[in-house]
């Protein structure tokens, strides 16, 4: 091999190792850039994924914004509600000087805020009933009961017919044959609801010392100021105030709070069960008459088995 031979191949191979040296210098540039880009991509990827997310979340806070429309003054009536009806149940004298805050701080809402006047005065309707019910003291637990609903139904009816006569219930989504359909239906329903209210408060009977028929009148009374109060004002007047899923909450809380001290327990459950389907039939339908025929039909179909199986 020549000399000129030899010295041709160091070359060449000094060439090769020359282009080896500069494609491995390319590809550690490339590779260089390419993790720079990677990390960029997976960076604006970041971004646009939380821009997305904050979007959705904005999104979806608007779109349930309408839920909780006046959400504060749910919240400070259903508050306020609870805590009269919690302190009347631990001690009578802090009941007084709580219901009479609550008075205060109800009509304080009705002042300031005109859009919530009407449903703020006819919440105030619990404590004034709360209050003229401690007012008139009565011998029975059974009569005590009664000065209680008489004064709800009385307020109630006061306030609807003379102070709000320029704003009408909302028109009911029931037709004739509707009534021909639904008021069995609702029958029927109080008589299981009643058979559940025999079943979980047969031992817990409050009006030992009343007569039967005299009982069985009054709950009818007591169903008609619970639906007129109940549905017919606060679910009724919440439903224009906020979205009327909120309306039907804070009615269920007043309702099922209104029975804290009675009897046990097993009144505020079942109290939550019996306010849950009528909330619910006037949610739906609009109607006093369908929920009163739940509400009477459940309270005579209790006293109708305690009469048949406990009395006898």
């Amino acid at each position: 091999m020549s000399i000129t031979t030899i010295t041709q191949s160091i070359k060449e191979l000094s060439w090769i190792e020359t282009v080896k040296a500069k494609y491995l210098k390319a590809k550690k540039q490339l590779s260089k850039k390419y993790r720079k880009s990677l990390a960029k991509v997976k960076k604006t990827s970041a971004l646009k994924v939380s821009f997305n997310l904050t979007k959705s979340i904005r999104k979806s806070a608007v779109s349930l914004k309408p839920y909780f429309k006046d959400f504060w003054i749910f919240a400070v009536i259903a508050a306020v509600i609870v805590a009269t009806q919690v302190t009347l149940a631990v001690t009578t004298i802090g009941g007084i000087y709580v219901n009479a805050a609550a008075f205060l701080i109800l009509v304080g809402l009705a002042l300031w805020k005109e859009r919530a006047r009407t449903l703020a005065i006819s919440a105030t309707i619990l404590p004034v009933a709360n209050m003229i019910s401690l007012a008139l003291p009565q011998t029975t637990e059974f009569a005590q009961t009664v000065v209680f609903y008489d004064s709800i139904l009385v307020l109630a009816l006061i306030y609807r017919f003379m102070f709000v006569l320029d704003q009408p219930l909302q028109e009911t989504r029931l037709g004739k044959l509707g009534y021909l359909t639904l008021l069995p239906l609702m029958a029927i329903i109080g008589q299981v609801l009643g058979v559940i209210g025999y079943l979980m408060l047969r031992h817990h009977y409050a009006f030992d010392h009343a007569s039967l028929p005299l009982v069985a009148a009054c709950v009818v009374v007591f169903a008609l100021a619970e639906e007129i109060f109940f549905r017919g004002l606060i679910q009724q007047r919440g439903s224009t105030l906020f979205n009327p899923v909120l309306a039907a909450i804070l009615s269920l809380i007043l309702f099922v709070f209104s029975t804290i001290g009675h009897v046990s327990i097993l009144s505020l459950i079942f109290a939550l069960i019996l306010g849950l389907v009528l909330v619910t039939t006037y949610f739906k339908k609009q109607n006093l008459i369908l929920t009163f025929t739940i509400n009477a039909v459940t309270k005579l179909a209790y006293i109708g088995l305690m009469a048949g199986f406990i009395f006898r």
